[in-house]
């Protein structure tokens, strides 16, 4: 059985790398080109080309598909497996190989088609999900399923973690559906597209915090923004403006004590307590961070002031005791 791997990500990589370990190495791996990325615009390069180029498998990285469609037919493959490639393949390509391509999407189809399933999921405070793999076709996943599992979204999962946990399942359910398709022990199920929902690109953009939004939605747009674009708010500071990412937070789950007037305040003010009810698994002997919001309260644990190190809300306090009282934005 020859196939060809399409992935860039790291959702992808991680998919590779166990089909290595596995040993059912593919043929040929197709990622995208090298990339600028960060502050210096140096190129980098795809999660999935190092792993490939660990495994020493011979690699593709067209700047165009359809530029290289003389070159998927000339390896004959009998399967492609798409996973995370970030590029539509066209129709003239889906032809090649005998047995299609199957692709890896992390939703429970045909809800969350589209980019970002994952971190839709968590905004939504889902609290599962699963694992697709579907035959693919011109239209965007949308092709019949050929195994569908569910997984569990934890309550403290990141977009990070929940991608790894939903990698290591397609690894295991490809292990064993690859030679069930080609052996014609599969049967697709066509999705029923009337119950479809669709997700959308993130944009760097969509990290920033709406603080007239509720304690359960902010804590839920951090974890869905983790790792990227992170989740973020500004704070004046002595007339700078300070781009601030929170990177844990946790919703006050107890009311304040009726002689506290600390909540009575605009959305998206700060106070600092800590006598605090904070709830479950929550240390109540060191300085919190609170934050109201559109309704609710939220507890920032770790903060992430722009160019320095993430640091706990009791350490920002130590050097940045003005920010109580203002108002995020």
């Amino acid at each position: 059985m020859q196939y060809i791997f399409f992935g860039t990500s790291e959702f992808a990589a991680t998919i590779l790398e166990k089909l290595l370990d596995t040993n059912m190495p593919p043929a040929t791996v197709v990622t995208q080109p090298d990339r600028p990325a960060g502050r210096g615009k140096k190129l980098q390069e795809s999660p999935v080309k190092k792993i490939a180029q660990n495994g020493e498998i011979p690699l593709l990285q067209p700047e165009r598909i359809m530029n290289d469609e003389l070159g998927i037919k000339n390896l004959r493959p009998d399967l492609c497996v798409v996973a995370a490639y970030g590029g539509i393949i066209p129709k003239a390509i889906l032809d090649i190989p005998k047995h299609g391509f199957l692709n890896v999407h992390p939703s429970l189809l045909p809800l969350y088609r589209g980019p970002s399933p994952i971190q839709t999921a968590i905004l939504n405070g889902e609290t599962k999900t699963g694992v697709s793999l579907i035959l693919l076709d011109e239209a965007i996943d949308h092709g019949p399923i050929l195994a569908q599992e569910t997984a569990p979204i934890g309550y403290r999962d990141t977009s990070e973690t929940l991608s790894h946990k939903l990698a290591l399942q397609s690894a295991r359910m490809l292990q064993k559906a690859i030679p069930e398709w080609l052996n014609s022990t599969l049967s697709p199920t066509p999705q029923d597209h009337t119950k479809a929902t669709f997700t959308k690109m993130i944009a760097k953009e969509d990290g920033r915090i709406d603080w007239k939004k509720s304690a359960e939605e902010i804590e839920r747009h951090v974890r869905a923004m983790t790792p990227w674009p992170g989740s973020y708010t500004f704070w004046k500071e002595n007339k700078n403006e300070v781009r601030l990412h929170l990177r844990r937070v946790s919703v006050l789950k107890e009311s304040p004590r009726p002689h506290d007037q600390s909540f009575a305040l605009a959305r998206g003010m700060l106070r600092s307590d800590n006598n605090y009810l904070l709830g479950e698994a929550l240390d109540t002997s060191d300085d919190k961070l609170v934050v109201a919001c559109g309704r609710g309260i939220l507890i920032i644990h770790e903060i992430q002031p722009e160019g320095k190190y993430v640091m706990s809300s009791q350490a920002f306090l130590n050097g940045h005791r003005s920010i109580i009282g203002s108002i995020l934005a």
